[in-house]
C-alpha cells in the first residue's frame, strides 16, 4: 500500500536514502502510521524538499507549499472528511469544471488514497505533491488535526 511499494527502492536507487533507513523510516510507520515521506522527513533522512523534487520529477506532478495551501475555499475542503485528510495526509486544494479534484498529497504514489478520494469524493484525483510540514499545517488549519 502506498509509497513504500514503489517508491521505496526508487529512492534506494536515485541515492536519497540507505535501505536501512527504508526499514527504519517502515517500521516507523507501522508504529507511528502517516507516510513514508512523513516518516523520512520526521527523522531528517531526506530533507522534504528533496522528496518534493523526487516526486514531482519522477511522478510529473506540480509541487505546492503553504502558499498554495493557505487560500483553500470551505466548500473545496468539505469535499473530504477529515478522517479521511487525516489518515492520508491528503489537503484538497481546488476542484476544476470537469469536476476533477486537485489534491495536495505528502505521498503522491499512493495510489490506495488517490483510490479512495477518487471514489468517496466522485470525482476523478489530479496529484500535487506538497512537503510533510505544508500538509500537517494545512491538516490543523482546515480540519484541526
Amino acid at each position: 500500500m502506498g509509497l513504500h511499494d514503489n517508491a521505496g527502492p526508487l529512492l534506494i536507487r536515485a541515492g536519497l536514502i540507505t535501505r536501512e533507513q527504508l526499514r527504519v523510516a517502515l517500521d516507523a510507520m507501522r508504529q507511528a502510521g502517516g507516510t513514508l515521506p512523513e516518516q523520512l522527513a520526521v527523522r531528517h533522512i531526506v530533507d522534504e524538499e528533496r522528496l518534493c523534487a523526487f516526486f514531482s520529477e519522477r511522478l510529473v506532478v506540480p509541487r505546492v507549499g503553504v502558499p498554495e495551501l493557505s487560500a483553500i475555499s470551505p466548500s473545496v475542503i468539505a469535499t473530504l472528511p477529515a478522517d479521511m485528510a487525516g489518515e492520508f495526509r491528503v489537503i484538497p486544494i481546488s476542484v476544476d469544471h470537469e469536476k476533477n479534484v486537485h489534491l495536495a498529497m505528502m505521498d503522491p504514489w499512493d495510489s490506495h488514497a488517490i483510490d479512495e478520494v477518487a471514489f468517496f469524493a466522485g470525482m476523478t484525483v489530479m496529484r500535487f505533491v506538497a512537503p510533510p510540514s505544508a500538509i500537517a499545517w494545512a491538516l490543523l488549519r482546515y480540519y484541526g488535526l
